[in-house]
């Protein structure tokens, strides 16, 4: 009986042994079973994360772009436009004069049936003359002569060419340039005053002024240029001042009654064919010594010149 007892204890024992064991078992596949779900979760965490992130990325990034676009939309909308406006001058007409309004200046651009004397007044209507356009009287055949006030200080471009009544004309201080062909093919213009003031005399500036016999060409003037005073027929004599430094191309060329000339030692340089076709030139009156005009650049074409009896200063 003792015997089955303890059979009995023994196994009731063991049963409480396996259950104890299956429990720590069940336990341990439990615990197991909770950190892998951990870690899933934490792993899902970490993806998820991720996500966010480079979904916020992506977004700023496009949002950035957008902005800037706007940006740059706006600034070309708000670009302002250049608008040029052209304001018309005043054009005016007195005793066959034409004037037009600058800048509070009057400059003298035109003539509509001039004849005779014309004598260009120093303001007109308030303001200042103080300039004579490009060709402003160009082929006015009745115009005889000229006076231009002290208020002028520039003569432009052809101003008188081909004014083939003009006599004389009067040129005052104030003006420091005679411009290109001022009074060419002026046929019958027989003198001219050229102030101290002038510096300079443009190209074709007395060309074909055939009645032309003298002129003075003051101290003031640096260069004379290229064909000033070609096919001047009448021109008997020059004297060129001591502050020319260089004769241009064709000066004097074919100033055919020329037969006397005054050429200073400042004269470094004469152009090509400056005294060509000159073949009443018999002398030169030099201010320096025959050393000196061996070292003057003399260019082609002027022997006339160099054939003609130079008389040296030193």
């Amino acid at each position: 009986m003792m015997k089955r007892v303890l059979a009995l204890l023994l196994c009731f024992t063991l049963l409480l042994l396996c259950s104890c064991g299956g429990g720590e078992t069940t336990g341990s596949t439990a615990a197991s079973d909770v950190v892998t779900t951990t870690v899933t979760d934490a792993g899902d965490a970490e993806v998820t994360e991720a996500q966010k992130t480079e979904a916020t990325t992506t977004v700023k990034v496009e949002t950035t772009v957008a902005t800037t676009t706007a940006v740059t939309t706006t600034k070309r909308t708000a670009k302002p436009t250049s608008v040029t406006t052209t304001v018309a001058t005043p054009v005016l007409i007195s005793n066959g004069i034409i004037y037009e309004i600058r800048n509070g200046e009057a400059a003298v651009t035109g003539c509509d049936n001039v004849n005779g004397h014309v004598e260009i007044p120093a303001t007109y209507q308030g303001y200042p003359v103080t300039s004579i356009g490009a060709k402003a009287f160009w082929d006015c055949d009745s115009l005889t002569s000229v006076t231009i006030p002290n208020s002028v200080t520039s003569i432009g471009d052809w101003v008188f060419n081909g004014c083939n009544s003009l006599t004389s004309v009067t040129i005052p201080n104030s003006v420091t340039s005679i411009g290109d062909g001022t009074f060419g093919n002026c046929f019958n213009l027989t003198s001219v005053t050229i102030p101290n003031s002038v510096t300079s005399i443009g190209e074709y500036a007395f060309y074909s002024c055939w009645s032309l016999t003298s002129v003075t060409i003051p101290n003031s003037v640096t260069r004379i240029n290229g064909s000033a005073f070609s096919d001047c027929n009448g021109l008997t004599s020059v004297t060129i001042p001591n502050s020319v430094t260089s004769i241009g191309d064709g000066a004097f060329y074919g100033c055919s009654s020329l037969t006397s000339v005054t050429i200073p030692n400042g004269v470094t340089s004469i152009g090509l064919q400056a005294f060509d076709v000159c073949g009443a030139l018999k002398t030169v009156q030099y201010g320096g010594s025959e050393a000196d005009r061996e070292k003057m650049e003399i260019g082609r074409y002027n022997g006339y010149l160099t054939d003609a009896t130079w008389m040296y200063a030193k």
